[in-house]
């Protein structure tokens, strides 16, 4: 059994306007394999009366995937605001640029917020960061490193224990790569996450087609939130989503490395063609059947 990352979904309050920051400051475009319209209305039809959603699913040169989702009923929630880098769950989305400055121009122009003031330098690593938000608050980390080619690089997951986290995405095909076990480098590091005292171990989690996933353990300041899956319609990183020819067996794999099957949900529901749930610490997953049309499993998602 295969199973491989399909996309990142991110809840936005407008996705005209949330396409055109992702387009023209991080170049992605509308995905050619998209069998549906762009924008088209749905309704899933499924525990909640009368949900109503829009989606559309955008491409960057790698091909890494996002899936803009606008909920009108039931309506999005939550503050459209950046969140601490130490609140368990989904974090941010990193990105690899030529220039920093010239690509926070670029945000700004489309209409996201630059936080200059998280700028820093890890001198280990040669590499230079800086914080920006979409339109709606989640989070997108540049980075600047002599060598590196500008793309995408990965994203962020605050976890309570990085071993298990690491053998939950292990079985979904992720294999350990680069550890950075930050403990003595709070000079940087309390600058680009905005914290005081940071101590943190990022463990890099990779598949074998390039998909990334950083799993961040933070050792101070304590990492804090709830560990549970959060509503589908709460504005930033919603969920990971992944393809594979055999539902049961995937959901098997995820039981049994710590995970949860989700039952109900206000919004969506578990058929033949996709399930959802969850990751040991509450990020929420969607898996899709391959053999589905891919492009309608992921707008329903």
């Amino acid at each position: 059994m295969e199973i491989t990352l399909s996309h990142r979904g991110v809840c936005v309050s407008d996705i005209a306007r949330s396409a055109i920051f992702y387009e023209g400051a991080l170049d992605f475009a509308p995905a050619a394999d998209a069998a549906t319209p762009a924008g088209t209305l749905f309704d899933p039809g499924a525990g909640h009366p009368g949900s109503a959603s829009q989606a559309r699913l955008l491409r960057n040169p790698q091909r890494v995937a996002l899936e803009l989702l606008r909920f009108q009923r039931p309506a999005a929630s939550g503050p459209r605001v950046r969140r601490p880098n130490n609140q368990f769950g989904l974090t941010h989305l990193a990105f690899y640029v030529e220039s920093i400055s010239a690509v926070a121009e670029r945000v700004r122009r489309c209409g996201g917020q630059v936080f200059e003031h998280t700028r820093a330098r890890y001198p280990e690593g040669g590499a230079e960061m800086m914080y920006c938000t979409d339109p709606d608050g989640t989070r997108i980390e540049l980075m600047q490193m002599a060598g590196a080619i500008p793309r995408f690089s990965h994203s962020g997951v605050c976890v309570r224990e990085v071993a298990r986290a690491q053998r939950f995405y292990d079985a979904l095909g992720f294999a350990e790569a680069e550890n950075y076990d930050l403990q003595h480098h709070s000079a940087w590091l309390d600058v680009i996450n905005e914290l005081d005292h940071v101590k943190l171990r990022a463990q890099m989690v990779r598949a074998a087609a390039g998909d990334t996933l950083e799993l961040l353990h933070f050792t101070s300041p304590a990492a804090f939130g709830p560990t549970t899956v959060q509503p589908f319609n709460r504005y930033g990183l919603t969920h990971l989503a992944f393809l594979t020819d055999d539902l049961e067996a995937a959901a098997s794999r995820v039981v049994a490395n710590g995970g949860t099957i989700l039952h109900t949900d206000p919004v969506c529901r578990n058929d033949a063609r996709r399930l959802f749930c969850s990751d040991p610490d509450g990020v929420r997953l969607v898996l899709l059947r391959r053999a589905a049309p891919a492009h309608f499993e992921r707008q329903q998602s």
